[in-house]
């Protein structure tokens, strides 16, 4: 298709991301603000809110597989097209973010 061009991550569902959390290890990265976070979060997420990432995104592996999550999925779009960009290539956005999760989270 002419003046189609691919993004360069996937897009996911909450449920998708529950699954492949149940199935193999990745990570989970919360990108809300600390009010947000503390809030309600899934447990085992490594949160950095989205302002702190260009100074804190080398604690993430960037091999690693990637779930990029925020409230509606937004925020964590723009963080996942970044991080594509700053090189990690298998990361994902949360489509919906945790607006439409149905997994537990803690406080």
């Amino acid at each position: 298709m002419e003046g189609y061009s691919r993004m360069p991550y996937q897009e996911i569902t909450p449920e998708e991301a529950l699954k492949r959390r149940g199935k193999r290890e990745v990570v989970l990265l919360d990108v809300r603000t600390t009010p947000e976070w503390q809030g309600g979060h899934v447990a085992g997420s490594v949160h950095i809110p989205m302002d702190e990432l260009p100074m804190r995104y080398q604690e993430l592996d960037p091999d690693a597989e990637t779930l990029v999550v925020c409230a509606h999925g937004i925020r964590s779009a723009s963080v996942t097209l970044w991080l594509a960009q700053m090189g990690f290539e298998n990361v994902a956005n949360v489509r919906h973010g945790l607006s439409r999760w149905e997994g537990p989270l803690e406080t």
